[in-house]
């Protein structure tokens, strides 16, 4: 059973705390420690504990604040000092009406890797709805939201800390939409239940009008200084404070603006030295988020696809070839050691010499049975070919393959299929390269050494897991290519779309390379020529003025490393970039910016995957 960290900041109200830890005692299974952080009460609250239940007070710990230092403060704190993957915050005067609630966040957030908070319902004393900004009500499904209320929500330690957890020059209020809007730029979800209810009571007489209005622009200004991209803050900014004049009427506080602009003024060097603005992608997310209040669907942003009865079970195994009759026979062969995983098994002939189906050898019957070997009348190159293999499967999930691999182990492959199943933004799983021997080799878009489960920007084409959906949804390997580079063009449109690529470190496939079968002046040629033509077709406009032609220098680069003389590949590639302008043009359809900044940090960071439990 997970178990939880609660967590309470509390000053001047023993009677609200005293109701709020009693009613942790309908979850006390769950309870690892139940952290108390006092913000200079002027009675401490050792009494107020002696009075709850034994169940709860035996796992209080309390912690007297030095200073008033306000419950932003108090709250990083209890995060900082919890040892549970998860914590649950909760204002003192607020309690739980049932322990289901808190059971389901808990379930939902364990299972769901990309949810990074949880939001519950405000109810009154009588357990009825409260109504409040920044949460659906009245909804009867659990939906995205763009913030919590901080009364009470279930947080990730680990990305609270890694994030920089709640600002604390806010002193109070505010925090929430702050945290939130990182949250989502880090690629998290946060949902709201609305079955969730946790009552809040808060004191009427504990709050100062004009105070609050004051701390609530102030705070909204900061956030937007700290976190908007520089064009949104300087119009939003004003736009705050003309909010602040609005919101004032009927409060008397003449000095209120000039508080305001004073403060913020004083903080801009601060503010500006540590800004860390999110990406316009998130500010859009977020806003169609507070505007829609979209469904939640598990595993995020309606991205998800569904797994049919038979996929849930088995794939699908798409092989090209030409000219290789016994790798392939032996790739074939390879292919029982997943067993019942594969439904069927498509072959892509393309246009070899002799036919694949009568020159491969003798396959076991398992593997013959489910075997369909589809020939192309002419030569079109593997991308076409793997192209027409996805057309011909049937099943959610494919695994791609070139005819000189071979499997060795099938817990890598099962174990990729269980991590699509479970988290649907997974488009696609890379697989590590083996040698012969079955020891990794280092490889160009893959970790080397790869010890750990990774995002990453691409992966190696020689064999590679994949759902259908989204490589139909982006239009699936670009056949202009015809060989080399479509892995990472239709990575980069995947990525786009919303969706991750996943790199499995132990590798379960050897890949026999003929050095023989590579013309290493064509093969340096068409690298070049597709990258080019996969900027042009992808990269946003300025970016081109300054990629192009440092892919162009980067051929000669490559050349004379190689020692290749090629005198007329130069001259080849700018013929071809020339002879598909037009055509290039006509399809062109950049991606954000988001994404190609994402792609470039993938590229070098290689990010742990965040589901340890499920790699």
């Amino acid at each position: 059973m997970t178990r939880l960290t609660v967590g309470v900041a509390t000053k001047n109200r023993p009677d609200t705390l005293r109701r709020c830890l009693s009613s942790l005692a309908l979850i006390a299974d769950l309870l690892a420690e139940v952290i108390v952080v006092d913000d200079t009460s002027d009675i401490p609250v050792d009494a107020a504990i002696r009075q709850i239940p034994p169940a709860v007070s035996g796992r209080v710990r309390t912690i007297r604040q030095a200073n008033h230092e306000g419950y932003i403060v108090a709250r990083n704190r209890i995060v900082r000092e919890a040892t549970t993957e998860y914590v649950f915050l909760m204002d003192d005067d607020a309690w739980l009406l049932e322990g289901a609630c808190i059971l389901e966040a808990l379930a939902l957030i364990d299972d769901h890797p990309r949810v990074g908070a949880v939001a519950f319902a405000m109810a009154t004393i009588d357990g009825g709805p409260w109504d409040a900004r920044m949460q659906p009500a009245p909804v009867d499904y659990p939906c995205l939201v763009p913030s919590f209320i901080g009364f009470a929500h279930l947080l990730r330690r680990r990305v609270f800390l890694e994030l920089g957890g709640y600002p604390e020059a806010f002193h109070f209020y505010g925090e929430e939409k702050s945290y939130c809007l990182r949250l989502i730029d880090a690629g998290f979800d946060i949902v709201y239940l609305p079955r969730a209810r946790v009552v809040h009571a808060p004191h009427a007489t504990g709050r100062s009008t004009s105070k609050y209005l004051r701390y609530v622009i102030r705070n909204d200004c900061l956030g937007a200084m700290n976190d908007e991209p520089l064009p949104v803050a300087l119009i939003s900014v004003p736009l705050r404070l003309a909010r602040y004049l609005s919101m004032r009427r009927g409060v008397a506080d003449p000095g209120g603006l000039r508080w305001i602009v004073g403060d913020l003024l004083s903080r801009v060097p601060l503010v500006w030295r540590d800004r860390q603005p999110v990406q316009w992608s998130t500010i859009r997310k977020w806003r169609r988020v507070r505007r829609d209040s979209p469904r939640w669907i598990p595993h995020g942003d309606g991205r998800d696809v569904q797994v049919s009865e038979s996929a849930s079970r088995t794939i699908g195994v798409g092989i090209t070839t030409s000219n290789r009759p016994q790798r392939l026979t032996d790739c074939l062969r390879s292919l029982a050691l997943l067993g019942d995983l594969v439904s069927a098994i498509i072959v892509v002939d393309d246009a070899s010499d002799v036919p694949a189906r009568d020159a491969i050898g003798p396959l076991p019957a398992a593997i013959a049975d489910k075997l369909t070997i589809i020939r192309q009348p002419e030569p079109g190159g593997n991308i076409l070919c793997r192209n027409v293999a996805m057309r011909h499967a049937t099943t959610d999930e494919v695994l791609l393959l070139d005819d000189d691999t071979v499997i060795i182990r099938s817990e890598t492959i099962r174990r990729g299929l269980e991590l699509m199943h479970r988290d649907g933004a997974i488009a696609a799983v890379g697989f590590a390269m083996a040698s012969p021997d079955g020891a990794p080799l280092p490889s160009l878009m893959q970790p080397s050494p790869a010890r750990y489960v990774c995002y990453v920007p691409s992966y190696i084409g020689f064999a590679h897991l994949i759902r259908r959906a989204p490589f139909f949804q982006v239009g699936g390997y670009r056949e202009l290519f015809q060989r080399h580079g479509e892995e990472k063009e239709c990575c980069l449109r995947l990525m786009d779309a919303g969706y991750d690529i996943v790199f499995l470190p132990d590798p379960p496939i050897v890949h026999h390379v003929d050095p023989t079968g590579r013309n290493l002046k064509r093969y340096l040629r068409t690298v070049i020529r597709n990258d080019c033509l996969g900027a042009l077709y992808n990269e946003p406009l300025p970016m081109l003025v300054f990629t192009l032609p440092f892919r162009l220098f980067r051929y000669l680069k490559m050349r004379r490393k190689a020692g290749v003389s090629d005198p007329g590949g130069f001259a080849w590639i700018v013929r071809e970039l020339a002879r598909h302008f037009s055509s290039v043009v006509r399809e062109r359809r950049p991606v954000q910016w988001a994404t190609m900044r994402r792609w470039r940090r993938l590229r070098r960071e290689w990010p742990a995957y965040d589901r340890p439990a499920a790699a």
